[in-house]
């Protein structure tokens, strides 16, 4: 579809009376930028200019870790990715509350897992669950799971050196 057209459509998208919500999504509206109704599946008028909805999918998500290198309480350097499914369960605190809930989920995920690790508590994908869990509930969401899907004791090499990289003074193979 050419630009022009695209826009002409968009510019009458905005004037629709209704929307609808899936069986599987949840929705926002907003009414003038401060009456806020949550929404069901189904069938929904509203009015153009003064409503702004916001239409979110709550069937599981999940959300994975980058690999994390970390000490463990043993001094034995890890590597640790984790993965958290999560579902919504009350979309207005969503909204409310926070920003990019995948990012979130992420973060306070990847910052709990390496705070038990680095204590050494053995059970730390138990206390990170916990730890995930109390805080989905201030977000409006419920943690489905948290696992640990790679743990792995790893031999790090850190190299320091000054804003310089050379290749061929490293070698890598020397006391393994």
């Amino acid at each position: 579809m050419p630009a022009w057209l695209q826009s002409i459509v968009d510019f009458f998208g905005r004037f629709r009376l209704w929307y609808v919500v899936m069986p599987w999504e949840r929705a926002v509206r907003v009414r003038l930028g401060n009456r806020v109704v949550k929404r069901g599946p189904g069938f929904h008028w509203k009015l153009p200019l003064l409503d702004r909805v916001f239409i979110q999918n709550v069937r599981l998500h999940v959300v994975s870790t980058c690999s994390q290198v970390l000490e463990d309480g043993d001094g034995r350097t890890v590597a640790v990715v984790a993965c958290i499914g999560f579902s919504i369960d009350d979309i207005l605190r969503v909204y409310t509350s926070v920003q990019h809930l995948d990012e979130a989920l992420y973060s306070w995920a990847s910052a709990a897992l390496a705070d038990h690790i680095t204590k050494g508590r053995a059970a730390a994908e138990e206390a990170v669950a916990r730890s995930l869990e109390e805080q989905a509930t201030r977000w409006g969401i419920r943690i489905e799971f948290f696992r640990l899907t790679d743990y792995t004791r790893v031999r790090a090499f850190r190299l320091l050196q000054g804003d310089r990289w050379s290749r061929s003074e490293i070698d890598l193979g020397k006391g393994l």
